[in-house]
């Protein structure tokens, strides 16, 4: 499946990134169907978030801050969830891309021509979430500490 151990580890930053934004999404009010942590068929969808009746489609990028996010990117996001809204049918539905990356110059004019949103929003240091995001995990969209975890026999 991975060619290298490094991209094995990129890809596991990436599905970490995914999370943090999705927690952070839940946090504001949306509820989050995490579509991209499979990384196939996603159709460059990472998460999708409903809330007041509007469907935002984001696509996150979990690279580091002095990295450039290029406009193909902004494009496939865009084309993607046209193809799956329909072209007409995108009043109610938002495009984003998160990440503590930035757009080049080329990307923030696609983005502005195509109303595609960028958020810059930071991972923060591992000590700051480690008992937020590690002594935690995610089951049917509801957080469940390790002391309220559910228990699951496997002795018969």
């Amino acid at each position: 499946m991975y060619k290298t151990y490094k991209q094995k580890k990129q890809r596991e930053a990436g599905k970490r990134y995914e999370r943090f934004v999705a927690q952070t999404l839940r946090e504001q009010g949306w509820q989050v169907v995490e579509s991209g942590l499979s990384g196939y068929d996603d159709h460059g969808i990472d998460l999708e978030a409903t809330k007041d009746g509007i469907r935002r489609y984001i696509q996150c990028k979990g690279w580091k801050r002095h990295r450039l996010i290029h406009s193909d990117v902004v494009s496939q996001l865009f084309g993607d969830v046209a193809n799956i809204e329909g072209v007409g049918n995108l009043d109610r539905v938002e495009c984003y891309i998160y990440s503590p990356a930035q757009l080049d110059e080329a990307a923030a004019q696609e983005a502005q021509h195509l109303g595609v949103r960028f958020v810059r929003l930071y991972f923060p240091p591992w000590h700051h979430h480690v008992r937020r995001y590690f002594n935690t995990f995610r089951q049917n969209d509801t957080t469940y500490s390790r002391g309220h975890t559910p228990r699951i026999n496997n002795h018969g």
